[in-house]
């Protein structure tokens, strides 16, 4: 403990203060947690985006492990070909989730600007 106590002497022994912050940044106004000001159409939209954000990082999974499956296919025909049938529809997948985004998107600007 002593040879611990020697390497670290040169280290300032710390001393620890409490300090209110009211004192020092004078008075703080409080922010609500919860913006109020949000309607169920901003709340849909932010759920919108959530779901097709999640349904393309599955779709882009899916593309990657059908074609590490392709890669590691070797000479099994059958194997590449259940891979290959696996990348087509992770791309087809994928143009899907774009095209209901751009509806979606499409729609949900109609319809405010109404």
């Amino acid at each position: 403990m002593e040879i611990i106590k020697s390497v670290f002497s040169w280290v300032p022994n710390a001393h620890a203060t409490t300090t209110n912050l009211n004192n020092v940044l004078g008075n703080v106004p409080t922010v609500p947690i919860v913006n109020t000001d949000r309607t169920i159409a901003d709340v849909a939209g932010t759920l919108l985006d959530v779901v097709f954000g999640i349904a393309g990082i599955i779709a882009v999974a899916y593309l990657v492990f059908a074609g590490i499956s392709y890669v590691t296919a070797g000479a099994d025909t059958e194997k590449a070909g259940k891979a290959r049938q696996a990348i087509v529809h992770a791309v087809i997948g994928l143009i899907i989730i774009a095209l209901a985004y751009v509806l979606v998107y499409w729609v949900t600007r109609s319809i405010g600007q109404i």
